[in-house]
Formats: C-alpha cells, structure tokens, sequence
C-alpha cells in the first residue's frame, strides 16, 4: 500500500468493495451503517471525493475517520522556482501632456 490519499482513507474504512475504476462503497463510519452508503472515489490530482447517500456532511465522515480535510490531498513537492518572472509596469494618463 502506498502512502496516496486514497490509501490513508479505505484502511480507515470497514467492508470496502470496488464499484468501478478509482471507485469504491464503504459503510459509512459517521453513522450506523448496515447497507454500505458511503461512495469513495478518486478525482483530479489524486483527492479523495466522500459521499455517504444517507446525508453525512464531510465533517461527520472525516471526523469519524480521524482525518482532517488536507488528509484528502496528495502532497504537492516543493521545487525551487527555475522561471525569474519580471513584472514591468507602464501607465499611460490621457491628458498627461505638459503646454510647453
């Protein structure tokens, strides 16, 4: 297993089974669940998307999970910036000429 979002989530999880590519249905941990409700699935950038079907907010799920929402992100590496960005500014004022 990998240290990916997605891993931290499902090893929290109880009866988890594959419901498509990157998709998943778990029984959801913020209430008692008997019929999984809980729709796990993996979106841009690797972030974990919850959905329980029975009406828990993220709060109630991540809460009962023990994670926080950053938990749902992959991390983003820090590189050093290669590009020099060099901002110039230049105002033109009509009526800005001067009577000789």
């Amino acid at each position: 297993m990998t240290n990916q979002p997605i891993d931290r989530v499902l090893a929290r999880l109880e009866a988890v089974h594959s419901s498509g590519d990157q998709n998943w249905i778990a029984r959801c941990p913020a209430h008692d669940d008997r019929n999984p409700s809980l729709s796990v699935g993996v979106g841009r950038e690797g972030r974990v998307l919850l959905k329980c079907h029975a009406g828990c907010d993220h709060h109630s799920i991540l809460e009962a999970l023990e994670l926080s929402p950053r938990d749902l992100f992959a991390e983003i590496p820090e590189e050093p910036c290669a590009t020099r960005v060099e901002i110039v500014a230049f105002a033109w004022h009509r009526g800005a000429v001067a009577a000789a």
